[in-house]
């Protein structure tokens, strides 16, 4: 029997290894060519109205529980312990949390909770007197959820408020019913004033790595990335955050424009960032990246009708936990009219969006 020359058989390997690469390559569109496709997902929007005594919530961030449930975070939330129905009735507390049983929304059902103090509905998580906290992100960390939350201060109206800072806990969910879940408080040895440490959103990569995207308190929010250590959460030890700088933007911030509450999700083997650009409209962008410190890029979004059509519309979420679509997304909708926010209950609740991210195609 005769054998090739080695030499002649590494040549014809690396040739064929070389073309297959050419071929994925170009089979496999870039980052940046990807578009993003939403539509309305009426029939999910359900989910958030099981319950006469919870009326509506923003934020809505979302995380996997080791049981197989979804556990959902919300800001600001209207809370009737009668059951009317009536938001006039309901006392607005400052965050809830709600179990989803089921990983499709249109099917699933979900229990909202928070905490009473002298007798009215109070905060699931909760601040000092005269203070706010509003969770914004959470990811799983070997069987606990680390939630970030923005504290505030200083309310008179809907838009009258100022940002403080932000704080890390550690939330330890366990079988018994939520209100006896431990919550530990974690100190961050914070190096950046003026930026909320991981409100934006949180992403576990590949080994053991955690990102928090971290917007500026002010606009134009430029949004930076730190790596935490998830050894130190889990323990309960002092965090310190290892910021990480892109050369790509000023400061080395990953984006010079972003928004506090942004979706951080992984599609199609590409980061993707989508937010709101303008709360009082409808700007919805969508940015995609091979690598978390960028380049990013604008990516083309298809099918951007929303209901309601009017009012703020911010807090663009991404929930890859969730079936029931490639991409499932969701943002928050308010008035700016209190007295219409209370008697329109079209408004306040969060809505869904079944999205898609692909190759562009007509």
């Amino acid at each position: 029997m005769m054998y090739p020359c080695p030499a002649l058989a590494r040549l014809l390997l690396c040739c064929i290894l070389a073309h297959l690469a050419c071929s994925v390559a170009l089979a496999t569109p870039s980052c940046k060519q990807l578009t993003l496709t939403t539509r309305p997902w009426v029939a999910a929007d359900r989910l958030f109205r099981q319950d006469p005594h919870w009326l509506g919530g923003d934020g809505a961030a979302s995380v996997p529980l080791p049981s197989g449930d979804v556990l959902w975070l919300f800001g600001d939330s209207f809370v009737e312990p009668g059951g009317s129905g009536q938001r006039s009735r309901a006392t607005l507390v400052s965050n809830t949390i709600a179990i989803q049983h089921g990983r499709n929304p249109s099917q699933a059902t979900m229990r909202f909770f928070w905490r009473e103090h002298r007798g009215k509905p109070a905060a699931y998580f909760p601040a000092a007197q005269g203070h706010r906290l509003w969770p914004t992100a959470a990811v799983a960390l070997d069987g606990k959820v680390l939630v970030a939350l923005v504290a505030s201060c200083c309310h008179t109206d809907a838009l009258s408020f100022r940002i403080t800072g932000s704080t890390l806990v550690l939330l330890e969910p366990t079988r018994a019913a939520p209100l006896s879940w431990r919550i530990r408080q974690l100190v961050t040895a914070h190096t950046r004033p003026g930026i909320l440490l991981g409100v934006a959103a949180f992403y576990p990569a590949d080994h053991g790595a955690l990102y928090a995207l971290s917007p500026e308190y002010r606009q134009p929010h430029a949004v930076h990335v730190a790596r935490l250590d998830r050894a130190a959460i889990l323990a309960g030890r002092p965090v310190e955050p290892v910021w990480l700088h892109s050369p790509m933007g000023k400061g080395g911030a990953i984006l010079e424009q972003g928004q506090v509450e942004l979706g951080l999700s992984r599609a199609a083997s590409c980061w993707l960032l989508a937010m709101n650009a303008d709360v009082l409209g409808w700007q919805p962008v969508a940015l995609g990246a091979s690598r978390i410190l960028g380049p990013w890029h604008r990516l083309a979004w298809r099918g951007l009708a929303i209901t309601p059509p009017q009012g703020m519309l911010y807090a663009l979420k991404a929930h890859p936990e969730l079936a029931g679509a490639p991409l499932v997304l969701s943002y928050a909708s308010n008035m700016l009219d209190e007295r219409r926010l209370l008697e329109d209950q079209g408004y306040y609740y969060p809505r869904f969006l079944q999205a898609q991210l692909g190759p562009d195609s007509p």
